[in-house]
């Protein structure tokens, strides 16, 4: 019940986040499958935000990881 632009959130998070977003604009995934290495630390309910997110480029990784529990800014 409160509005935190600030506040942090994980970088999965913003994959779904920005995933829901995307899809409002009737976006096409390009259809190019990333595999990071760390994998097995996305969450299962974002990981097909995260892969949709990163191959479009909406999302990067850093050095082959995605570092899915980081924490990012809501902005």
């Amino acid at each position: 019940n409160s509005f935190n632009p600030k506040g942090h959130i994980t970088r999965e998070q913003m994959a779904v986040m920005t995933d829901k977003f995307y899809a409002t604009l009737d976006g096409k995934n390009p259809g190019k499958d990333l595999v990071f290495q760390d994998e097995g630390k996305i969450a299962a309910w974002a990981k097909p935000s995260v892969h949709k997110m990163a191959s479009t480029g909406f999302i990067k990784g850093y050095k082959g990881k995605f570092n899915p529990k980081e924490k990012t800014s809501r902005e």
